[in-house]
């Protein structure tokens, strides 16, 4: 059995982060710019040993205690951590993200292969165990400074390789900078650049949909797709703040205290 804030867990919370970490950075790249290096032999086979690392914690939570919310005491049955895990929603995307279903249902449709998205979700992961941490709250405070700034890196990606699947469908709409250029024919050298120059243009554009900025679309599947994603950056940002306050206040509490 695993303390919940054992030093074994701990060093298995990292390894699952780092791996985590990892995958939220590479399935959206590679589901939207499809770079070669991704068909390697090394990385594929690399893949499917992280898919086993994460069988693995799905077996290993069962066998992890937790802190009881109420009581706030430790609970090390077996039957009830089973069951918490298994009526939570987490068992259900660990389960659908980590079992290879393309793999054992030949289809045409690409449908299974996203059930992998929601790998990215293993992300949040981070924040139980910053909660699970036995350190004061000064060190808890900075580490979730450090995890608000990665979301907020993460974020940006994320939005950068959404826009790019989107602007792929009809190739008409034209990155802010190369308006300059209208109307030339290299201002729609973004759709015929090397993937590497391409995804730099698309995390440019990826910051101004965090920071609600102007992404000029010009396709309805683009006008479509960019209010939304404005609206929701709008939430994102206001929550931003208000977190960052907090944990800067926690972070200096004890010398504001003194």
């Amino acid at each position: 059995m695993l303390k919940a804030q054992g030093k074994v867990k701990l060093a298995w919370d990292i390894i699952i982060i780092v791996l985590s970490v990892w995958q939220g950075f590479s399935i959206p790249l590679q589901l939207s710019f499809d770079p070669d290096f991704f068909y390697a032999p090394e990385l594929r086979t690399a893949d499917s040993l992280i898919d086993v690392v994460f069988m693995l914690d799905i077996i290993l939570r069962f066998r992890t205690t937790y802190i009881d919310s109420v009581t706030g005491e430790e609970i090390m049955d077996s039957f009830s951590i089973g069951k918490k895990y298994i009526t939570s929603p987490s068992f259900i995307i660990d389960t659908l993200s980590t079992v290879p279903l393309d793999d054992f249902i030949r289809s045409e449709s690409r449908a299974l292969s996203f059930l992998g998205m929601l790998k990215l979700l293993r992300i949040f992961k981070i924040s139980t165990v910053i909660l699970n941490l036995n350190t004061g709250q000064e060190i808890k405070a900075a580490c979730k400074v450090a995890f608000l700034i990665l979301m907020m890196v993460f974020y940006i990606h994320w939005m950068a390789c959404l826009w790019n699947s989107v602007v792929m469908k009809e190739e008409v709409w034209i990155p802010n900078m190369d308006f300059i250029w209208y109307p030339e024919p290299q201002i729609y050298d973004y759709y015929s650049s090397a993937w590497g120059r391409t995804y730099a243009i698309s995390l440019y554009i990826g910051y101004y949909l965090f920071g609600v900025g102007e992404v000029c679309p010009r396709a309805q599947l683009e006008i479509l797709v960019a209010i939304p994603i404005l609206i929701f950056s709008s939430i994102i940002n206001g929550l931003i703040i208000g977190n960052m306050a907090l944990f800067i206040h926690e972070l200096n509490k004890k010398n504001a205290d003194f």
